[in-house]
């Protein structure tokens, strides 16, 4: 323990000693972790349910919350007001400002702030023009309002308008408009109008906001397109008790503290808590797990290899300190201790370094929310502190181990440097390759996963082994290539400690990148396929939150959303929903059907084997074919049969074994109120009353396995009694909302027509980024590998181009040597770690497929991102070559002078 102790001080000395190269070395172990920690934590903070909902409260923590007037009756609500349920009782509440000023924590206060649906504004020469979304309050400070960095408070019969506005109108400050708006009520219409002054002329596009009072809007009405939300501004947080206290009189709540700190999923009211999925299903899948942590076992590797060529330098310094402890009784072992001790002091600096950076960076994300901290996923700072030490004492193990076989003697007397051990060529690594290959070949045919592993090992160790033989190709380059580049390539094979492991660095990288991409693209693809979904990509499905509306107040909102999407992007072509979905009163639908095997008698209602539909929960759907086809469900031969089918008054099964020889399908009603009621009232599963046989009919039957329920015709609903309620519209738009905008998308139909809610039928940003991650992670990789070569060659070399200076080279060539080495390294390395990433990945996805492990994935298939693969193939050399010539230090000063 003493000689650790003599070395770690001697470390710590040396690394003090050393501020500049201890930096780089801390920077550039840190920085990586850095980053991909703040990336984690940005990206869970940002893709969270929590802060989506937040977007209504806005980024200052003096709002706590907000409430809307959602229904007569008393309502139940999730932490984000976005599932929305009545109670089981329909007795209707009388609301007054009383309700809302006693429900108000003590210190805060309440702002109203008015959302006008298509407000009109009239010029005085008539000309009109009318803006979807106005606002009327008595603040221009108030919470959500775009007042264009305009302040104060906005007196009645006074306006603030945009330039877009403006100029339609041909208006100026000082002039007077008249305002005239339309109110949906319940059987009728209502029209308001009054006048305003502009007061001011602002920026942006389509606002318009009034003073409060100016039109006389029933603000305690139940929302619509014209409604009033009503923010809590103050010091006190409004609890959890609170939000189910105003529930209580069919206001929705949401609030900043219940965001920042949910309760326990026990606090949910249990009609909502039934339908909350788990968190385990909202969560990555398993297959991504899976591949996620291979994925990140051979990062940490890449960044060891990344790392290391860093302590293979420091054997210089190190050796001659070793030497002089060998001279003074010590043996060969001290310099490993020395090169680990090294490691271990780089390492520790790094710890710190990088924790209070991680934590700060984490807290700033907390803050930036508007939530606090306590959305912020603490488990990353745990990889801040473990990964630095981790890595740079992995790092430091091989030159180490090289530094124990130096002849210390030697070193003292500067007669001889020993040349990395990295770098000799033995057989065992290309027939490691050439092995690798057919073994990945072996494990796709028989689908085995333990011949997989074993194959890619093989193939990416002898792809490292095998750099020593390109090294030796190196040797003799041609014979018109220039004199800076022959030496650059001369130097690589001397320096292998250097360029052995960037090359190493790189192929890991790219090559790991590479096979995740076509991984992970196959593995969304197939995910997204497994589960049958409401409608095909790209299109927008829109629904009311509360699926216990009544049937008049769901065509409401449904043709109020409508407009709404139509007004954001053109609607093309449109077809209704029809069935009933499992969350349709407080304890489920009270009518349910089922078939009867014609063998064994056995009952069947959901396909077991295939996953729910992911945007809604269906228990049966009435269609005439006509929802189906605009759904993508139907084409071709299948489209004509199934088609045929409704027509005939028939059924679609999801599962042909229920269909008999005659093509015809035995179902039932089954009465389930009483399951509902027990349901309703809290029931357990175990204590439910079973469910009462209506009516048995036989129906023609067709099978239809791409979706989870079964597909009645209008004939066969009605001739069961089951009801057939509107559950939404899919409709198809002109310009589809891609992924990265589609939650933006979401909210903006939410805030216009509380109430609806528009899903845009895409794969999450999450699955789709997660590919990619990898291939950034290996252009950042890649490139900065390709700056450490540079910067180490640059200074390795520099008594070598002192000499050639002083013998007449021209002084460029200095800055030409260490470029050409950057750029050769890359390459060498980028081609073939995309062709070998290719083929593994493509093996991959077959062995998976075949091999049955994922049984959720059914369709699993490789898919190639040949996009991303030609972007890296060519876009990577090119960005290491500018890297390495925008980093190549252009003025060294000469370490001495040679006469």
């Amino acid at each position: 323990m003493r000689r650790w102790g003599v070395v770690l001080r001697i470390a710590s000395r040396d690394a003090r000693q050393s501020l500049g190269r201890t930096l780089a070395a801390v920077i550039l172990i840190s920085l990586p972790i850095i980053i991909a920690i703040a990336a984690i934590t940005f990206w869970d903070v940002t893709t969270s349910q929590r802060y989506q909902a937040a977007s209504w409260l806005g980024h200052d923590s003096a709002v706590q919350a907000v409430t809307l007037h959602r229904s007569s009756t008393a309502l139940e609500q999730d932490f984000t007001a976005d599932r929305l349920s009545k109670t089981s009782s329909d007795e209707e509440v009388r609301v007054g400002m009383d309700t809302l000023t006693a429900w108000v924590p003590p210190g805060d206060q309440l702002i109203a702030v008015d959302t006008l649906y298509q407000l009109r504004l009239t010029a005085q020469d008539g000309t009109a023009i009318t803006v979807d979304a106005g606002t009327q309050t008595a603040s221009l400070d108030a919470p959500r309002v775009e007042a264009g960095g305009r302040h104060g408070a906005l007196a009645a019969n006074h306006a603030v308008i945009s330039e877009d506005v403006a100029r339609t109108l041909k208006a100026s400050e000082g002039d007077t408009l008249s305002l005239s708006l339309t109110l949906a009520k319940e059987r009728t219409t209502q029209s308001l109008s009054g006048s305003v002054v502009i007061d001011a002329i602002i920026g942006g596009s389509s606002r318009t906001i009034v003073g409060d009072g100016t039109l006389p809007i029933d603000r305690l009405a139940v929302a619509g397109r014209t409604q009033t939300a009503w923010y809590v501004t103050g010091p006190a947080p409004v609890s959890w008790a609170k939000v189910r206290e105003l529930n209580a009189s069919g206001f929705s709540v949401l609030s900043r503290d219940v965001l920042a700190s949910p309760p326990d999923a026990s606090a949910l009211p249990a009609q909502i808590a039934q339908y909350e999925a788990p968190q385990s299903t909202r969560a990555a899948s398993p297959w991504q797990y899976l591949l996620l942590v291979a994925g990140i076992l051979l990062i940490l590797t890449e960044m060891i290899l990344l790392i290391s060529p860093l302590y293979t330098v420091a054997q210089r310094s190190v050796m001659r300190t070793a030497a002089m402890i060998v001279a003074n009784g010590g043996d060969r072992s001290d310099g490993r201790r020395l090169t680990i001790a090294h490691g271990f002091v780089i390492g520790s600096y790094s710890v710190v370094f990088s924790v209070l950076l991680s934590a700060a960076s984490m807290v700033g994300i907390g803050l930036w929310s508007g939530l606090g901290i306590g959305i912020v996923p603490w488990w990353p700072l745990a990889l801040s502190a473990l990964l630095p030490i981790l890595l740079s004492l992995l790092a430091s193990v091989s030159p180490a181990h090289t530094s124990s076989r130096i002849d210390t003697s030697a070193v003292i007397g500067g007669r001889v440097w020993e040349p990395s051990r990295l770098v000799r060529r033995r057989m065992i690594y290309p027939i490691a390759l050439l092995a690798g290959l057919p073994l990945l070949g072996l494990a796709a045919w028989l689908g085995s996963i333990l011949a997989l592993v074993a194959g890619v090992a093989l193939v990416e160790v002898g792809l490292i082994g095998s750099i020593p033989y390109v090294f030796t190709r190196w040797r003799v380059p041609h014979g018109r290539a220039s004199m800076s580049m022959r030496l650059a390539l001369r130097d690589a094979v001397r320096n292998g400690h250097r360029t052995f492991p960037a090359m190493a660095s790189i192929l890991t990288t790219v090559f790991v990148a590479c096979g995740l991409l076509i991984t992970l693209s196959s593995s969304n693809e197939a995910g997204w396929n497994s589960r049958p979904h409401v409608g095909q990509r790209g299109q927008v499905f829109i629904s009311t939150t509360d699926k216990t509306d009544s049937v008049k107040r769901s065509r409401e909102l449904l043709n109020a959303a409508y407009e709404a999407v139509d007004g954001e992007r053109t609607i093309t072509s449109e077809a209704v929903l029809n069935g009933m979905v499992w969350n349709s009163g407080p304890g489920g639908p009270t009518r349910m059907v089922e078939a009867v095997s014609p063998f064994d008698g056995s009952t069947f209602t959901l396909a077991p084997d295939m996953g729910t539909m992911a945007e809604l929960d269906l228990a049966y759907m009435v269609d005439d074919g006509t929802f189906l086809r605009q759904a993508g469900y139907l084409s071709g031969d299948d489209m004509v049969r199934a088609v045929a089918t409704l027509n005939a008054g028939g059924v679609l099964v999801p599962d042909p074994a229920y269909i008999d020889g005659a093509g015809q399908v035995q179902l039932r009603s089954l009465d389930m109120s009483d399951i509902a009621e027990a349901k309703a009232a809290g029931a357990s599963d175990d204590a439910l009353p079973d469910a009462h046989v209506m009516t048995t009919r036989s129906f023609a039957a067709s099978p239809l396995t791409r979706i989870n329920v079964m597909v009645l015709s209008p004939t066969a609903a009605s001739a069961l009694g089951l009801q057939s309620l509107p559950l939404g519209q899919l409709l198809s738009i002109d310009k589809p909302v891609g992924p990265m905008e589609a939650s933006a998308f979401q909210a903006t139909i939410a805030r216009q027509v509380p109430g609806a809610s528009a899903q845009v039928i895409v794969p999450t940003v999450r699955s789709l980024v997660l590919p990619y991650v990898a291939a950034i992670i290996a252009i950042v990789a890649a490139g900065a590998t390709v700056a450490l070569v540079v910067a180490l060659s640059a200074s390795d070399m520099r008594p070598d181009l002192d000499t050639l200076d002083a013998i007449g080279a021209a002084p460029a060539m200095r800055r030409h040597v260490t470029t050409w080495q950057g750029i050769v390294l890359a390459l060498n390395a980028i081609p073939t770690a995309v062709l070998s990433g290719l083929v593994v990945g493509v093996l991959a996805v077959i062995t998976f497929a075949r091999s049955g492990i994922f049984p959720t994935l059914g369709t699993l298939w490789p898919v190639v991102p040949w996009g991303a693969l030609a972007g890296m193939l060519i876009g990577m050399p090119l960005l290491c070559a500018l890297v390495a010539i925008v980093l190549t230090p252009h003025h060294q000063r000469r370490l001495r002078r040679i006469n």
